[in-house]
């Protein structure tokens, strides 16, 4: 691996606290955690609101920047709408991290440890994504840049379910005119 982080779907998970990245509906990307059996009710509260961690598209641009975006839940009307990962294009430290409708370069460097990877804001290279402390709802916010595990996120491919129409046939040969079935 080169460091390079490539496009694709993934889950953000901070190495600190484990917690992944979501969003709270509204502006806000924030922490949440993997669902538990007591959020798989058709009940909504608040506290099962942060186990649905997002997934998000990571795309890389020509610049060696990437767009983050992740869609509305449960809105069929606007699924084609992307909600980009954003800041203040003048950025300080402990910024709010946002979702909103325009799009917002990050920069994406891999860390001394492998795999987790660092999310600079691209108008300043010393701020970058962080989560400041464990509990669900904090809020991902901009820190100074350093190699501390509040800093770091492992991008955790989500695969694609397989395709029931692409998947391979066994493979067929002959056997004197007849058809061998072979798996």
């Amino acid at each position: 691996m080169d460091g390079k982080l490539k496009s694709g779907v993934y889950e953000l998970v901070n190495d600190r606290f484990h917690n992944h990245v979501g969003h709270n509906g509204q502006n806000f990307v924030l922490a949440c955690s993997t669902p538990t059996d007591d959020c798989l009710s058709d009940t909504e509260s608040d506290t099962c609101a942060l186990t649905r961690p997002c997934r998000w598209k990571v795309q890389a641009l020509h610049n060696g920047n990437y767009f983050i975006y992740t869609r509305p839940e449960g809105d069929s009307v606007h699924l084609d709408q992307k909600l980009y990962a954003m800041c203040n294009p003048l950025p300080s430290k402990k910024d709010e991290v946002m979702v909103g409708r325009s799009p917002h370069q990050w920069t994406v460097k891999e860390s001394r440890i492998k795999r987790r990877y660092v999310i600079h804001h691209t108008g300043d290279p010393y701020l970058c994504w962080a989560l400041l402390d464990g509990e669900l709802g904090t809020h991902v916010t901009l820190n100074a840049t350093s190699s501390c595990h509040m800093n770091l996120w492992d991008f955790c491919e989500v695969l694609a379910p397989p395709d029931p129409a692409k998947e391979l046939l066994p493979n067929v040969g002959t056997l004197n005119g007849d058809h061998l079935f072979t798996a």
